[in-house]
């Protein structure tokens, strides 16, 4: 099920493709073009500010088509969704009401901190920040060596935090908080443009009402389905677009193109697998099928990588001439290691 993305969008993406993959410079204009674009709102219910008759398949999907063209982009649309997705669970609060309109508005950039905290729940690492309580709200300490989304003067950020003698919680920072430091961008091999930093936080307070979990497991649990669906989105768009270079080749041959259908009608059915059942809630208590479904994925897009590869040939290894190719191999080789990455999701 393909998202049908504006002309202007995509445009600027096959021209900022490799700029993205490298460099920094253009990262500060992806968000505002992406809603600019109306995706940042999708499968949100309009009441909230969303956009009206979408679902979550639209919203994976528009993630895909995105990362067809630039995976940094669809690092920000996936950053930025996953952020809604959390506001959307607790919409009854001040604080969610007003991050959800601006969130949609690309007004604010909304980083998903959690990462750890999915990996916590799955047994996998603990938590990497703690937080004490104080008078009207909490000190936090801590630090996250990966977030993406991270816009300078401009991020909220959402973070799971342990406490003394209660569960773990959820909680929103802001970039203005003191305490919160931004450190410069990731030397990355790819997705230079997708504002991907570390964080620290150092006697950071936070007032009560940025508290917007009390029991970070069940609120994991909860966004789990989605978050996973959104991040295999983006394995879905890199394979598919490669395929889609594969099949327009002029020298594929009949065994090439048999191959590439046969990775494409996997790779849509898995993903809208994935979709159907982060909807109807079958991965809330089975996420095993949901890490299986992820890891498939994953392991896909690298295959249709290479066939991509394998068809271009030769030129692939000249510098110039196969530039778009060379991006997406390595776009599909740093896919599975994502957080939570294949192998984790494997030893789970």
């Amino acid at each position: 099920m393909a998202y049908q993305l504006n002309e202007d969008l995509v445009l600027w993406l096959t021209e900022h493709a490799l700029d993205l993959d490298q460099h920094s410079n253009q990262a500060q204009q992806i968000l505002p073009r992406l809603a600019a674009a109306n995706l940042l709102g999708l499968g949100i219910a309009p009441e909230l500010g969303g956009a009206p008759n979408t679902t979550l398949q639209d919203a994976a999907w528009a993630v895909a088509e995105v990362a067809k063209h630039s995976l940094s982009a669809a690092f920000v649309l996936w950053a930025q969704r996953c952020f809604s997705t959390y506001l959307v669970l607790h919409p009854e609060a001040a604080l969610s009401s007003s991050l959800i309109s601006q969130a949609i508005a690309g007004e604010i950039a909304g980083a998903t901190g959690l990462s750890n905290a999915i990996k916590f729940t799955g047994g996998i690492e603990g938590l990497q920040i703690q937080a004490t309580p104080t008078a009207g709200g909490w000190v936090l300490n801590g630090y996250l060596p990966w977030v993406s989304n991270l816009v300078p003067g401009q991020f909220e950020v959402m973070v799971a935090a342990e406490r003394p003698d209660l569960p773990p919680a959820i909680f929103v920072l802001s970039h203005a908080d003191v305490g919160l430091t931004r450190n410069d961008d990731l030397a990355l091999h790819c997705i230079q443009g997708s504002n991907t930093a570390s964080i620290r936080i150092e006697n950071c307070f936070i007032p009560t009402e940025r508290l917007i979990a009390e029991d970070a497991a069940e609120f994991i649990r909860q966004v789990r389905p989605q978050f996973l669906t959104l991040q295999s989105a983006l394995s879905t768009g890199v394979s598919l677009r490669c395929l889609e270079q594969v099949l327009a080749h002029k020298r594929a041959t009949a065994t090439t193109r048999a191959t590439a259908l046969d990775y494409q009608q996997r790779i849509t059915a898995i993903q809208n697998q994935l979709c159907a059942g982060a909807v109807s809630g079958q991965f809330l208590n089975a996420p095993a099928k949901l890490f299986a479904l992820r890891i498939e994925l994953a392991k896909l897009c690298q295959d249709a990588s290479l066939l991509e590869l394998q068809t271009e040939g030769g030129a692939c290894f000249l510098l110039g001439l196969r530039d778009q190719t060379q991006r997406r191999v390595r776009e599909a080789l740093f896919l599975p290691m994502v957080s939570p990455s294949i192998s984790q999701l494997q030893a789970v």
